[in-house]
């Protein structure tokens, strides 16, 4: 395989295991869920552009695992 087909697939691997964690959101909130995917959009977009991304990765992270702790509450009735 050529180098930059090597290097292309590498590229694309890593971006799409750094994004997988947000892309799995829409899958549990629905697939069509407009509000779901500009969320996941928007997120996606500030941590490839914001200054400080690594901690709006952080503060992004501590919001999915809120917001799946507060469904799963919901889910069982305590919430």
């Amino acid at each position: 395989m050529p180098t930059g087909s090597r290097h292309g697939l590498s590229l694309g691997l890593h971006g799409s295991l750094c994004c997988a964690n947000l892309i799995a959101v829409p899958l549990v909130v629905g697939m069509m869920d407009f509000r779901a995917m500009i969320v996941v959009a928007v997120a996606i977009t500030v941590e490839r552009l914001a200054p400080a991304a690594e901690r709006v990765a952080q503060f992004t992270g501590a919001a999915v695992i809120a917001a799946g702790a507060f469904m799963m509450l919901r889910t069982a009735g305590m919430a």
